[in-house]
């Protein structure tokens, strides 16, 4: 039997109710002509917000890219691989990140086998790249699934697989740039002391970034069980110390599911998105939070509540800033292929609850990705009936929803942590008219309190032990604070 533990994470957030939020749709633009293939598009923005799209072409084996302006579409698409072939997949192909002007894009090489992970660098924006610069030379190892990040400096951070030419011995290793990608220093292990120490050996894996710390997620391989771990590095990506597992869920599974996480920070947490099918409902998409300075495990969530066992999801992919996050993922329905979003702009207390499908013609939208910026969330996704990639925005349609204008909701709960079958005491310091509901981590509703205009009180004799979201709203504001019952 699978045993679940909840950490608390110690500090309570606070998100302010944005229920009169909406979005604002633009119309699907393709990124290019079907002549290009348009397998696997990647998004990033620049220092303008502009929308810059990777993608790959399969024949010949080829990566591009295109900038978006605002008043002439997508520019003309521009050669990004050089001379050199690269490795085109919808999943395991070419990445691209961006900061401010300054673009970089990964991609592994078919033409070589130990030194076959490239990048190469725009720095204006996307509208032109320097010559691809190998990333490391693993001698008898092999190199693959490269994915590119930025840190705090504009430097670009590659992670990739390392494996034996017949895909064993799997692990993940991280390089360096220092220089802006004109040179990487020689790569690191991230996965050391992991279990058997083996990952996934088809499975991307990606960074997030925040100052000092770097933190990578990715699928690992523990005598077939791959969940879904975060190990850390709190010197700039030197070395990995530290690490977590952030997946409950224990997927056993001898072949490669070829799928894997994606993560942002914001303050102390990092959010992840991952698919896994060691629940009971099949192939779904989950989130779950990490404090990165304690790397304790906060909640695990599934994203779309609602779905059932015969609805598989996948290739999950997450953007945001402070309390504004968006995360697309594949959805297939009997055979009817969206891509799907969930959206908030009061933290995770407010995802999976405004959940929509992408529609465009023959459902066939899949292996979407997003960034998110200035209030606009920018999605791309391959349409397989078509060959062409797709574009679209969302734009909240009050900024200024984002933002606290009013004083917030103060809540007191004491004891926390609380012991079952005792009481627990919300102190909501004389707020008045106010709805509150306990949330399972599951993210389902376990207690509704409609109605209240003062202090209120928990029974947890039906509890069961474990984390719990108390969601308080009134007409302005929303509260959540975590409440742990031992």
């Amino acid at each position: 039997m699978k045993k679940i533990y909840y950490l608390l994470i110690a500090c309570s957030f606070t998100h302010f109710a944005q229920a009169q939020a909406v979005l604002n749709w633009s119309s699907p633009i393709d990124v290019a002509s079907s002549n290009y293939d348009n397998v696997g598009p990647r998004i990033a923005l620049n220092n303008n917000q502009q929308a810059v799209v990777l993608w790959g072409q399969l024949l010949p084996q080829q990566n591009y890219v295109a900038v978006h302006n605002s008043n002439e579409g997508f520019s003309t698409p521009i050669l990004v691989n050089g001379p050199l072939t690269p490795y085109v997949h919808s999943v395991e192909g070419a990445t691209i990140t961006a900061k401010g002007d300054n673009v970089y894009v990964s991609f592994g090489n078919n033409e070589t086998l130990n030194d076959g992970i490239y990048t190469t660098r725009s720095t204006d924006g996307g509208l032109s790249f320097d010559a691809p610069i190998s990333v490391a030379n693993l001698g008898t190892m092999i190199p693959s699934l490269p994915t590119v990040n930025v840190d705090s400096y504009g430097n670009p951070v590659v992670c990739f697989i390392s494996t034996t030419s017949a895909w064993t011995q799997a692990t993940y290793q991280t390089a360096i740039s220092l220089d802006g990608g004109i040179s990487y220093l020689p790569n690191v292990t991230a996965n050391t002391g992991i279990g058997n120490g083996i990952a996934c050996e088809c499975c991307p894996a990606t960074m997030a970034i925040s100052g000092n710390n770097h933190l990578l997620m990715f699928r690992n391989n523990d005598n077939n069980i791959r969940d879904i771990w975060v190990t850390k590095s709190v010197n700039s990506g030197i070395n990995y110390t530290e690490s977590a597992d952030i997946d409950a869920l224990d997927w056993s599974i001898s072949g490669c599911p070829a799928t894997g996480p994606d993560g942002i920070i914001i303050n102390d947490e990092l959010i992840s998105v991952w698919m896994s099918s060691g629940g009971d409902n099949g192939s779904k998409v989950y989130l779950s939070t990490l404090t990165i300075s304690t790397m304790e495990k906060g909640i695990e969530i599934p994203l779309h509540l609602d779905e059932t066992v015969s609805a598989t999801q996948n290739y999950p992919h997450i953007a945001g800033q402070n309390d504004t996050i968006g995360i697309v993922w594949q959805e297939n329905i009997v055979g009817d292929i969206s891509v799907f979003f969930t959206w908030s702009v009061n933290g995770v207390a407010e995802l999976a609850q405004n959940v929509q499908a992408l529609s465009s013609s023959g459902s066939n939208q899949k292996y979407p990705d997003i960034a998110y910026g200035n209030g606009v969330f920018h999605i791309v996704y391959e349409n397989i009936a078509t060959n062409t990639s797709i574009y679209q925005t969302a734009t909240i349609a009050d900024p200024t929803l984002i933002e606290n204008i009013d004083e917030p909701i103060a809540i007191t709960i004491y004891p926390n942590p609380v012991q079952k079958n005792s009481m627990v005491f919300v102190n909501t310091h004389n707020t008045n008219r106010f709805d509150a509901t306990l949330i399972n981590a599951s993210g389902k509703t376990v207690k509704n309190y409609p109605q209240l205009n003062g202090n209120f009180i928990i029974a947890t004799q039906t509890l069961q032990s474990g984390l719990y979201l108390l969601k308080v709203t009134t007409d302005k504001h929303t509260k959540v604070h975590k409440l742990i019952v031992k």
